[in-house]
């Protein structure tokens, strides 16, 4: 009796010294573990850039207190290796303006001056901005889930007949697509992938 507990003893002890067949090897554990924390820092990063960003209207104050008066001809967008910036181009009676504004916190990054006016400049109208962010989510939700938004701009279509709003979409691997909108309208005007 004595030999079968000693022997009995024996096998639970060796039983539980054995790793269980679904515990990760502690290497591969601390492999998996630093893949994932990076994938979620970047993720996170990502999600940052877009939450802390400053808006289109915060960006056109930043250039309409930069320069009181002038219009507006051209507003863009671009996300470039985890930065953003707007670039604006705006004129007054004299001057043509082009301001670069960090889209991070709103600083500007580089600003030009000219002091003649060399071309028939026509002002977008500011009011129609409001619809660019819609339009920006009507474009992602027509490409997919794993797109996201790259750039776009505002401008007077090429003829000058309406407000134009340019939207290039990209998946993380490059594919894109973009779409031009008839800002005023709200009408989508052409879809190239």
């Amino acid at each position: 009796m004595k030999k079968l507990i000693v022997l009995f003893a024996l096998a639970l002890g060796l039983v539980g010294c054995q790793k269980p067949a679904d515990t990760p090897n502690p290497a591969e554990a601390s492999t998996q573990a630093e893949s994932q924390t990076e994938s979620q820092m970047e993720s996170q990063a990502e999600s940052q850039t877009d939450d802390d960003m400053i808006s289109l209207a915060d960006a056109v104050k930043v250039f309409t207190d930069k320069y009181p008066g002038a219009s507006i001809e051209d507003i863009s967008f671009e996300k470039e290796m985890k930065s953003a910036q707007y670039k604006i181009e705006g004129f007054d009676e004299t001057h043509e303006y082009d301001l670069s504004i960090s889209a991070k916190d709103g600083s500007i990054v580089k600003e030009e001056d000219e002091k003649d006016r060399t071309s028939e400049n026509k002002a977008i109208d500011l009011s129609l901005l409001s619809k660019v962010d819609e339009l920006i989510e009507n474009a992602i939700q027509d490409a997919g889930q794993e797109y996201s938004l790259d750039s776009y701009s505002v401008d007077f279509e090429e003829s000058g007949s309406y407000n134009q709003l340019d939207i290039e979409v990209k998946t993380k691997d490059g594919k894109d697509i973009e779409y031009e909108y008839n800002l005023e309208t709200s009408e989508l005007v052409k879809k190239d992938s």
